[in-house]
């Protein structure tokens, strides 16, 4: 009895394609000797066809840098509170946006493991927290110069703890 080429099956006298693989049987083998069927074709060396799983150290990585993205959030919350009992509403608002670009372009992706989404959201925060210290600097308010520094050396150190 013939056998398929392309998939190795065995082919019934008579027809005219594979009932496997659909191949056509003027393209079949007529020997006895079952043709073996095609293997997984595997990816090149070095290469994998998932994602691989994080490392035991990037794991720690990503749970260090949630703590630092939580901590330069919270340190926003801070200000928002300490800008509240002073009045300054432009402090409010400024804090409030911070809170919720951390919150959502740095905290939310990386709980979701989307890393280089998170990466790109802590630099825009950490951008965000720099031009608010310059902001500061420029209009003499030293106190929330120093709270937009903390908040950006968090959002840096989270940044640097993303592999």
């Amino acid at each position: 009895m013939p056998y398929c080429v392309n998939c190795g099956a065995q082919i019934a006298e008579g027809v005219r394609f594979c009932s496997s693989c659909g191949n056509p049987v003027a393209q079949a083998a007529t020997g006895s000797t079952p043709v073996p069927p095609p293997t997984a074709q595997v990816p090149p060396a070095g290469q994998t066809p998932y994602a691989p799983l994080p490392t035991s150290e990037a794991a720690a990585g990503i749970g260090q840098a949630k703590m630092l993205v939580l901590a330069a959030g919270g340190i926003y919350v801070l200000a928002t509170v300490l800008a509240l009992t002073l009045g300054n509403m432009l402090a409010i608002l400024t804090a409030l946006i911070a809170v919720g670009v951390i919150f959502g372009l740095g905290y939310m992706p990386l709980s979701k493991g989307q890393i280089q989404e998170a990466r790109n959201g802590i630099t825009i925060a950490a951008g965000l927290a720099l031009a608010y210290l310059l902001i500061n600097l420029f209009t003499g308010e030293f106190l929330a110069g120093v709270i937009n520094s903390l908040a950006a050396v968090a959002l840096g150190l989270a940044r640097n703890q993303i592999k």
